[in-house]
């Protein structure tokens, strides 16, 4: 059986260490090798940096809202970061670092984001 691939990106000098896609697949955020951020947008083969990322080793897409997502910060396992990931601005696409770190129970691990809002799941269940 033969395949092809439907979009090619190269990414600099910089390794990829992790990629993070949206539900739908159309845009995807990649993590590098210098601890620098992306939102790469398939449907139009753009890039976008991400300021203010932290170092996460997580990513979880609002299952509502295309353009919001939140990183899991591996350092602080309790706090959460929203950005804002907009395609038509005067500016062009954005990504946007709202204001403060949301904080969650030790115990919680975020499991879904849905319309603004977090679910999660605590170690017991």
């Amino acid at each position: 059986e033969s395949s092809s691939s439907c979009i090619e990106t190269l990414h600099d000098d910089a390794k990829v260490l992790k990629v993070f896609p949206n539900p739908e697949g159309t845009r995807v955020i990649v993590v590098d090798s210098r601890n620098e951020a992306f939102v790469y947008n398939v449907v139009t083969d753009t890039r976008v940096k991400i300021d203010g990322f932290p170092k996460s080793s997580n990513v979880i897409w609002d299952m509502v809202n295309e353009g919001i997502f939140i990183s899991v910060e591996s350092e602080v396992k309790n706090e959460l970061t929203t950005f804002v990931y907009t395609t038509h601005t005067t500016d062009g696409a954005t990504v946007k670092k709202l204001d403060n770190p949301t904080k969650v129970a030790d115990t919680a691990n975020v499991t879904v984001v849905h319309g603004g809002r977090y679910w999660g799941q605590t170690n017991t269940g």
